[in-house]
């Protein structure tokens, strides 16, 4: 399972038919602090694409190294991001914690994206521009893909690197598209790709690297 901010999550299955449908969230506690009076949410990014029914779970006490899984009902129409969140106490301090948005697919694509990779070395300096490639596979014929390439930031931003256009593909055709960053920041950066049929999401992936100062 992915993690963040000592939280271990995950969403299954991320590929649903349309309609009525159940998935589970996963949670497990990784930091040394026992969560106490935890209220467990799933929230979309777009209701109208999937429905999130119900209001959450209320979980009474996480500890450490504890997991929690949590069926959560969707009405699902076609496929868009779900994310989570948690709110209790840690310490006696309140605490809030949001994963990162998680593509849910409905029903078969018409292209995805196969892979997403930093094309670096394993500790990149400063100095060095970063390259993210994605991979796009075409389940059919499509026209006027878009890709576009996010970065999250070690400081928090959230910023929008580039975007490509995939005028058309035939079926099983593979195509190729990247983005270059260059950043002033030491640690960690997370490169998304989004693949859009218009403003349809069709899929999302995400790969990390680490950027060290040079010595």
């Amino acid at each position: 399972m992915p993690i963040k901010d000592n939280i271990r999550y995950e969403i299954n299955p991320r590929e649903i038919e349309e309609g009525r449908k159940w998935v589970t969230v996963t949670l497990e506690n990784n930091s040394l602090d026992r969560i106490m009076a935890v209220s467990i949410e799933l929230y979309s990014t777009d209701s109208m694409a999937i429905n999130v029914i119900g209001s959450g779970e209320f979980v009474p006490l996480l500890e450490h190294n504890e997991e929690t899984i949590i069926p959560f009902q969707l009405v699902a129409s076609k496929t868009t991001e779900l994310y989570i969140t948690v709110e209790g106490t840690k310490d006696g301090t309140p605490f809030y914690w949001v994963s990162p948005f998680m593509t849910i697919q409905v029903g078969a694509p018409v292209a995805e994206v196969a892979s997403l990779f930093v094309l670096t070395e394993p500790y990149p300096i400063l100095t060095k521009e970063l390259e993210a490639e994605a991979t796009i596979i075409a389940n059919t014929r499509v026209v006027d893909l878009r890709a576009r390439f996010w970065v999250d930031t070690p400081r928090g931003e959230y910023l929008q690197v580039s975007e490509d256009r995939i005028f058309s593909m035939e079926k099983d055709e593979v195509e190729t598209v990247s983005a270059t960053y260059l950043t002033d920041e030491e640690g960690l950066h997370r490169f998304y790709v989004y693949l859009y049929d218009g403003t349809e999401l069709l899929d999302r992936e995400t790969d990390t690297v680490v950027v060290i100062e040079e010595e």
